[in-house]
């Protein structure tokens, strides 16, 4: 085999990696437009609901569920409550 006919083999195999990777590049430019699309429907059928309950004067049951199902995490405090005596400290804290 010559060099022409491997530089031939190598651009034809580079053509097809191109082609392959524009189709590949359609397919999920298809697949994100059509997600896209259903996530806007959806932000827009849900705002017309909560502006329809809110003009009606309704509670919206997306709201009511988001505040009862909210419970704050305890704080916890930083420093323990028991005895701070420097047996009880770590070493690097006993230098200040």
């Amino acid at each position: 085999m010559n060099w022409e006919a491997i530089g031939a083999a190598g651009e034809i195999l580079g053509a097809l990696a191109v082609v392959a990777s524009i189709v590949y590049l359609s397919s999920q430019i298809r697949s994100n437009t059509r997600a896209t699309k259903a996530s806007a429907g959806f932000e827009a059928a849900h705002s017309w609901a909560i502006s329809n309950e809110v003009i009606l004067g309704l509670e919206t049951t997306l709201k009511s569920n988001a505040v009862e199902s909210y419970r704050p995490e305890p704080v916890v405090p930083a420093v323990p409550a028991t005895n701070s005596s420097p047996a009880m400290m770590p070493r690097f804290l006993m230098k200040f």
